[in-house]
């Protein structure tokens, strides 16, 4: 019996490497489209809520450094952070007012979750509902995306919701 399965090694799998390039792309386009009047975007979410999480944050930087008997394994990095599951949020702000769109839980490959804007949840839910999302959490105002071309189709009406159009227009006339 075999026990790896080279063949998930050798395939190209279905992965997010381009999709945080894509989103800033389309961020940066909105900046450009509205002459810096409205900016967006994508950033990292780190959430530290106590002195305990800050700690405990600390404490992995601090970590005793191990060493091993292997040969060569002392000069090698930890291949751990070649696997990171990090969030982050899509705002757009101008000088007075910010919204946030949505915030995604991105890792190195598909499925990917996303929380959006309430609003925005409710008035595309159908939309969502006809998609072959994963899953779709309707209290969580939450959905699940299982590749590239469905996120690409969510960020869509995602940023062409009325809501955001209506917030994107009044923050335009905000800088006047």
């Amino acid at each position: 019996m075999e026990i790896w399965d080279f063949s998930l090694i050798d395939s190209a799998r279905d992965n997010t490497e381009s999709l945080r390039k894509k989103i800033e792309e389309e961020a940066a386009k909105l900046t450009q489209h509205t002459k810096g009047k409205v900016c967006a975007e994508f950033a990292v979410i780190y959430r530290y809520r106590t002195l305990t999480a800050v700690s405990e944050a600390l404490s992995e930087i601090t970590k005793p450094v191990e060493s091993t008997a292997y040969p060569h394994s002392n000069d090698l990095q930890d291949a751990s952070s070649l696997y990171q599951v990090l969030n982050y949020g899509f705002e757009i702000h101008n000088d007075v007012y910010k919204y946030r769109l949505f915030e995604i839980r991105i890792a190195p490959d598909y499925p990917i979750e996303m929380w959006i804007d309430s609003d925005i949840f409710r008035d595309e839910i159908n939309e969502f509902r006809e998609m072959d999302l994963v899953e779709i959490q309707e209290n969580r105002n939450m959905i699940v995306v299982s590749n590239e071309a469905d996120f690409l189709v969510c960020f869509r009406l995602i940023v062409n919701n009325r809501k955001v159009v209506h917030i994107i227009s009044r923050m335009m006339s905000t800088n006047d």
